[in-house]
């Protein structure tokens, strides 16, 4: 039973997000026979009386693959018009059974979330006008609704420490080492710091540096116990006097290098 679901985060344009079908396990009547499926995503319609609302981003991404070219009912292209954006950190939404002529972005193109990336259509294999929207993360399907209404956000895929470097047009991972590390084949040092992440697509900001943990300031040297001369010291007098034990002279005159003879007011170390 269809109803409306209250999407803090939205992919339709005016905000209104009724649902059709929901993920997981359902039946459903398809040209008269009855059908039992996995449904990988969430359909949803626009909640006004037309039903047909633009389709926005879900969040700021790169485009990663496009179909334009399906009229109407299709079991060849069961998807019918779609497209998939790449949020990074192995997340990607789908949108999928688009109207013919509507999707406004580009294999390769960079959206921010509410970008109009195409219109609610009837294409593919469907009873009617819908969105089929899906969530991946790690290639496994999630469902969506806890992601429209904000009980869960996709994980972040900006590095939180550490030297970054924002992926460029034409970048690959050996043209960037090339470039931050002096060398392209050390390229596996640069995926090492960015584990899952196996494609780049322009906007990517990934690791290419750790950032070293602060080190505690050095203590500063307790200050130098110091003696002043008198007439008629010696270093064994000295000795006696600050160390108990004439005989530790020599303890005196190695923290004193270079020094041999003692004249009154002369000032020494003596711990």
């Amino acid at each position: 039973m269809a109803y409306l679901l209250k999407a803090r985060t939205p992919v339709l344009k005016k905000g209104g997000h009724r649902v059709t079908s929901d993920f997981g396990p359902r039946t459903f009547v398809m040209q008269g026979k009855t059908v039992s499926d996995n449904h990988l995503g969430i359909d949803l319609t626009g909640a006004d009386t037309s039903r047909i609302d633009d389709v926005i981003a879900f969040a700021d991404g790169v485009v990663t693959a496009v179909r334009d070219g399906v009229s109407g009912y299709s079991r060849v292209n069961p998807a019918g018009n779609y497209l998939y954006i790449d949020h990074g950190n192995d997340c990607q939404t789908r949108y999928l059974h688009l109207e013919k002529g509507s999707i406004k972005v580009k294999k390769g193109q960079t959206v921010r979330a509410g970008d109009t990336v195409g219109r609610i259509g009837a294409t593919g294999y469907v009873t009617g006008a819908h969105l089929h929207f899906e969530v991946r993360i790690g290639g496994t399907a999630q469902d969506p609704a806890p992601y429209l209404s904000g009980e869960k956000t996709l994980p972040d895929a900006k590095p939180t420490s550490g030297e970054t470097y924002t992926v460029k047009k034409g970048d690959s991972w050996w043209k960037i080492s090339a470039e931050v590390l002096g060398k392209g084949s050390r390229y596996k040092e640069l995926q090492a710091l960015n584990p899952g992440k196996t494609s780049l697509y322009p906007g990517d900001v990934i690791i290419v540096g750790k950032e070293e943990p602060e080190k505690p300031p050095k203590p500063a040297p307790a200050p130098a116990k110091t003696y002043t001369v008198q007439k008629g010291d010696s270093w064994w007098a000295i000795s006696k006097k600050i160390l108990g034990k004439g005989s530790r002279y020599m303890e005196l005159k190695a923290l004193n290098p270079g020094k041999e003879a003692l004249y009154p007011g002369d000032v020494i170390v003596v711990g």
